[in-house]
C-alpha cells in the first residue's frame, strides 16, 4: 500500500509545495474576494504572507556556495524541506507576534507619557 512512498528518491514536501504556490496575486485576490465582514480576513492574509515569506526564504538559501555552507550541508543533507519550511514559518510567526506586542506596548507608553 505504501510502497510507492518508499521507492521514491525525492521526499514528499507538501508544506513547501503549498507555501511555494502562494504569490502576491493570491494575497491580492484574497483581499478583494474575501468576505469583508469576516473576522478571518486579516488572519488569512497574514498567513498567506507568512507562507510566501517562508517559501522565499527557503528558495534563497544557497546550499552549495561558500565555505560557510559546508557545515550546513552536513546538518541539512538528510533533512526534509518541510521541516526547514515549518521552522521558517514558526520564526516568521514569532517575529510578527513580537513586533505586534512591541508596537502595542510602544503605543500605550507613548499615550501614557505624552
Amino acid at each position: 500500500m505504501f510502497s510507492r512512498f518508499f521507492k521514491s528518491k525525492k521526499s514528499a514536501t507538501p508544506l513547501f509545495d503549498l507555501c511555494s504556490q502562494v504569490s502576491l496575486l493570491t494575497v491580492l485576490q484574497t483581499v478583494e474576494n474575501f468576505d469583508p465582514t469576516s473576522e478571518w480576513k486579516r488572519a488569512v492574509v497574514l498567513s498567506h504572507l507568512m507562507m510566501m515569506g517562508a517559501a522565499e526564504h527557503i528558495r534563497d538559501l544557497k546550499w552549495d556556495q561558500g565555505a560557510a555552507w559546508d557545515n550546513s550541508q552536513k546538518f541539512f543533507h538528510d533533512t526534509n524541506m518541510d521541516v526547514i519550511t515549518a521552522e521558517a514559518l514558526v520564526w516568521i510567526g514569532w517575529c510578527c507576534l513580537t513586533y505586534g506586542r512591541l508596537s502595542v506596548i510602544t503605543r500605550w507608553v507613548t499615550e501614557l507619557v505624552f
